[in-house]
């Protein structure tokens, strides 16, 4: 459903923060809209999964993983349920 495609999404833009990254270049990589992914990086800014660095800038803010958006993609990892790109494996 429209949920777990929603998680999926959100996952793989968890995964491609494992370094500084602006919305923009997360939607370059993934081939979805600016839209998608500033929506789910809201998602993970208030579950404190990312954070971000330069937060007084206008445009072109960089996000990227906390500890706890570190520890959710390693237990994600190693419980099998993501594939090298970030995907769910279901």
């Amino acid at each position: 459903g429209h949920r777990s495609l929603s998680v999926c999404r959100g996952s793989r833009i968890l995964y491609w923060l494992d370094m500084p990254r602006t919305p923009k270049k997360i939607a370059k990589l993934l081939g979805v809209s600016l839209s998608q992914v500033s929506v789910h990086v809201k998602t993970l800014l208030k579950d404190q999964a990312v954070k971000c660095l330069n937060p007084k800038a206008a445009r072109n803010r960089f996000y990227a993983r906390t500890k706890r958006g570190n520890e959710i993609v390693s237990y994600m990892k190693k419980e099998g349920r993501l594939d090298s790109q970030g995907n769910i494996i279901k």
